[in-house]
């Protein structure tokens, strides 16, 4: 049973309630020929956690981690604001999780301006860890993993990183330039399930009504090479290689270069509702590629020296993402831009939205060439504000590393074990 942790309400403050989201696409919606709905990212997580394992545990004070920011605070602020915003925008009663405990979005206002005039401060380490523990509680992810994948040691989470690429495309197809980015389909539709009882609670589904039935939406490989989106979804550029579209698919937003001069912002839209599937497990169980090699650069570079094996090998991940331009990004899941070295993409259905984390993992040091030079150990304040098709279960974290040389390096290479915790303002 959840506990909900007491806050005392200000004086004057009414409960708003929340309407009713009523977000079934039905089959007879379709059959009676509604319009075909956008399939948007799902805001809403469903309202229990997913493991029997509670994701976070509340530490004593004594047992808090020794806080320490390789950034010296730097680029904090703004993401931190970001996630102000968004507490803003909810309910004052909504509550957000903490494992087992529960805050209303009033508290993680506070909670949040509290943390936000610390770093103001730019504390040095001792005085930020008096601080800390004098004002917020801890919580550490538990690390325990999704069902099915290698058990890992306790409190220990998978970091892995993702980047904005920046690409060269046309809004023409021409002969460079002939490999389409679509933007959703307009015979796509997302059904969620939680009518259909408490065993549906939080499921959705996505895929396109035949006129008699409602089936799975065609796959990767269906799409890019059988013409199953013809006539069916715009094409918002065209781009020179199907390895960059793939990557592109992967990382979710990039910028693309015109020939024609300027450039477009792309985001992720939707997704065709087929599993992710990783690319490079494939390589590594078929013996393509050593393991200990395995990185973004090396899957990359296999591809392009074995152009051949490319269907066969992307057709292996049957997820196949849509996108839209944007004015502002890369977008998060909660619906604002990204902070470069600051968001983290968390499990939204276990992890508090918006929230501080401090991470404890390692980095990459780069020689002037861009290579890896070493890894060394680094702890730093960030922001749960985004999440990813791959990120599952509460052994798992993604750091935005931004859209230079150096992001897309640390995001290639970045697959390494650490820490992760929440904090939250101890309640009056």
């Amino acid at each position: 049973m959840k506990r909900l942790i007491p806050i005392p309400k200000p004086p004057g403050k009414k409960k708003v309630p929340s309407s009713l989201s009523i977000l079934l696409l039905g089959i007879l919606f379709l059959a009676m020929g509604g319009c075909a709905a956008q399939a948007p990212r799902v805001v809403e997580p469903p309202p229990e956690p997913l493991e029997k394992i509670a994701p976070l545990l509340r530490l004593m004070p004594e047992t808090y981690p020794l806080f320490e920011d390789d950034l010296e605070y730097e680029g904090l602020l703004p993401a931190l604001h970001r996630s102000l915003e968004f507490y803003r925008k909810l309910s004052p009663d909504r509550p957000v999780r903490f494992g087992e405990d529960s805050y209303p979005a009033r508290h993680m206002i506070a909670s949040t301006l509290h943390l936000m005039d610390l770093v103001r401060e730019r504390p040095d380490k001792e005085t930020l860890n008096r601080k800390i523990r004098e004002n917020f509680l801890v919580y550490r992810a538990t690390g325990s993993p999704p069902p099915g994948t290698e058990l890992r040691p306790a409190g220990k989470v998978l970091f892995t990183g993702y980047y904005e690429p920046l690409l060269s495309g046309s809004l023409q197809k021409n002969e460079r330039f002939s490999i389409p980015l679509h933007g959703m389909p307009e015979d796509l539709f997302e059904v969620d399930l939680s009518p259909f009882g408490t065993d549906y609670a939080g499921k959705r589904i996505r895929g396109r009504w035949t006129g008699k039935t409602f089936e799975p939406y065609p796959d990767r490989d269906a799409i890019s090479h059988e013409g199953a989106l013809e006539g069916k979804a715009p094409v918002i550029a065209y781009l020179a290689s199907p390895i960059d579209k793939f990557f592109l698919q992967v990382q979710g937003s990039g910028i693309v270069y015109l020939a024609e001069g300027g450039y477009i912002r792309v985001h992720y839209r939707g997704q065709n509702g087929r599993a992710y599937r990783s690319i490079g497990s494939l390589l590594i169980q078929t013996g393509r590629v050593p393991k200990e090699e395995m990185s973004m650069q090396r899957i990359r570079r296999y591809l392009e020296e074995n152009p051949e094996e490319q269907r066969e090998i992307f057709a292996f991940n049957p997820s196949y993402v849509f996108f839209h331009t944007v004015k502002e990004g890369p977008i998060g899941a909660l619906g604002f831009p990204l902070t470069a070295g600051r968001s983290l993409a968390v499990d939204r259905r276990l992890f508090p939205d918006g929230a501080p984390v401090f991470i404890q993992t390692v980095k990459p040091l780069l020689f002037a060439d861009g290579t890896i030079a070493d890894w060394r150990p680094f702890s730093r304040f960030m922001a749960a504000q985004d999440t990813g098709g791959a990120i599952r279960g509460s052994g798992r974290a993604d750091i935005f590393f931004g859209n230079d040389g150096y992001a897309e390096t640390a995001a290639g290479h970045m697959q390494h074990p650490g820490e992760m915790f929440f904090l939250v303002l101890k309640p009056q």
